[in-house]
């Protein structure tokens, strides 16, 4: 059910930003999860897709909107096994983005992270820095720090991932 719903706001997204897009990209990385969910969470998997307008020649001004899914832990303590429950967002994310030479670029995200799942997750604010390098025009390779705040912890990971033209 969430994932039809999340499903259906992507393709909504995409078809409207086509339309008249200045540039519209998308992005999957893989993240390892540290600081306060280190101990409960295997790894952070991300989609996203980053609609951007030229300001300059270096920066670029735009959304960004995906999903984040946490994939809980299973461990034992005191003789009884235990599974984290996976925990999964829908960011909502400003960005600027700098590209610092012909082969780099700078961003930072920010904006706020809807709680999909579990119940109970309210999500939170959010910010996600990322360094890219250009591999050509059609893909860059990235290394970003992801922190979502929810109800004073931190759900964080250090994310590498692949940007692609569409």
């Amino acid at each position: 059910m969430i994932m039809n719903k999340i499903l259906f706001t992507a393709f909504t997204i995409v078809s409207l930003l086509t339309s008249n897009a200045q540039e519209l990209k998308s992005n999957l990385s893989l993240g390892i999860p540290v600081g306060d969910v280190s101990e409960g969470y295997n790894v952070n998997v991300n989609f996203e897709f980053v609609y951007l307008w030229d300001i300059s020649n270096q920066v670029q001004l735009g959304v960004v909107s995906g999903y984040s899914h946490f994939v809980g832990d299973s461990f034992e303590a005191q003789g009884l096994s235990l599974k984290v429950d996976d925990a999964g967002f829908l960011p909502l994310n400003a960005t600027f983005r700098f590209n610092a030479t012909a082969k780099t670029a700078l961003s930072l995200d920010l904006g706020y992270a809807f709680g999909l799942s579990p119940d109970g997750n309210s999500g939170g604010f959010t910010y996600a820095p990322k360094m890219y390098y250009h591999l050509d025009k059609s893909f860059d390779l990235y290394v970003s720090y992801k922190d979502i705040r929810v109800d004073g912890n931190a759900f964080s990971s250090i994310c590498f991932g692949v940007e692609f033209n569409l």
